[in-house]
């Protein structure tokens, strides 16, 4: 037997609020895009290697860097049981 999700008040809220969000956060990156492509200069550019290690000497670098491999290990995981157990909704 499938559960019905009764659509509350509060979920029927939610949906602007997760729509300003997502589309705050595709501004955000295409503001960041931006600024790069505004301040490129080919010399300086260091490739992926460079970028890990610039994160790494930053404040709070090694903790930033935990937090994004977990939560890429998390997701792969996450694939990995939805591809074993397929919703059947």
């Amino acid at each position: 037997m499938v559960a019905v999700i009764d659509q509350t008040w509060a979920t029927i809220a939610a949906k602007p609020t997760t729509r300003n969000l997502a589309n705050s956060s595709v501004l955000v990156v295409g503001g960041l895009f931006g600024w790069a492509a505004a301040r490129f200069d080919a010399s300086k550019a260091t490739g992926l290697d460079g970028a890990v290690h610039t994160i790494v000497e930053a404040p709070f670098g090694r903790v930033l860097l935990t937090v994004v491999a977990l939560g890429i290990g998390a997701f792969g995981l996450f694939s990995l049981l939805r591809a074993r157990y397929p919703s059947r909704t």
